[in-house]
């Protein structure tokens, strides 16, 4: 096994919070904000199943001459809140919805794990993000709390989404890092562990809440609950 040179991270849900109860904050506020007869947890629900769909939708032909064209966060997301707007029956503005919850993603915190491993981490390691995500919420919520990495690429600029693994080898050829020698750390089995694997990487998946894993997914080299995991199982040459 080649040694590890290289830790790439996922960013939501693994460096940075994004909890349901955080969403469903943002929800409320955009109903305030818009004045629209329906509580924010209706609306979430609706949105986010429809979002799901077309998360499923983007995954189809990964890989392949059928994967679909290129959709960024703000135009899906703005389409999902038309589209759930409608089925909720109300008149929303999906465009200041979609900026608000772009808004609150640039403010997540990172976990207080993260906060502690990181340092020791990118002392011996060369460390960067590949993140299903647009610049524009992103690269502020890295900033915002004093987040640095060698590279970050997010599926806006690599016009791909996880579990492309087109997208994990231009992370690679980014920071110049060969797969084998590559550890990628996430919390989606399908975006994360089957991506990464795929392009030929160990993968360490987050389970910060003991979730078993979905059926039909490869099992990740490593499971960790926090970040802090991660530190002896590198120090120690895996």
């Amino acid at each position: 096994m080649a040694a590890t040179t290289t830790v790439l991270f996922d960013a939501y849900s693994t460096l940075l919070q994004d909890e349901d109860a955080q969403w469903t904050s943002t929800f409320e506020t955009i109903c305030a904000k818009q004045g629209l007869p329906v509580t924010g947890r209706r609306l979430l629900d609706s949105w986010a199943r429809i979002e799901g769909e077309w998360c499923k939708v983007r995954a189809n032909g990964t890989g392949l001459s059928n994967r679909p064209s290129f959709k960024s966060y703000h135009r899906a997301w703005r389409e999902c809140f038309q589209a759930s707007f409608a089925e909720v029956g109300v008149k929303g503005d999906a465009v200041a919805a979609t900026r608000m919850a772009f808004d609150a993603l640039a403010c997540r915190q990172p976990y207080p794990d993260v906060l502690e491993a990181l340092p020791h981490l990118q002392s011996r390691w060369r460390t960067g993000v590949l993140s299903n995500a647009d610049d524009a919420f992103l690269f502020p919520a890295l900033d915002g709390c004093g987040l640095r990495f060698g590279m970050v690429l997010t599926s806006e600029q690599g016009r791909a989404y996880k579990p492309d693994p087109s997208l994990f080898r231009e992370a690679l050829v980014r920071i110049g890092a060969k797969a084998a020698e590559t550890l990628y750390v996430g919390d989606s089995p399908r975006d994360d562990v089957c991506g990464a694997r795929l392009a030929g990487m160990r993968v360490a998946w987050v389970n910060r809440d003991g979730r078993r894993p979905p059926e039909g997914v490869p099992l990740p080299d490593y499971q960790v609950a926090a970040l802090t995991e991660l530190i002896p199982m590198l120090d120690g040459g895996e």
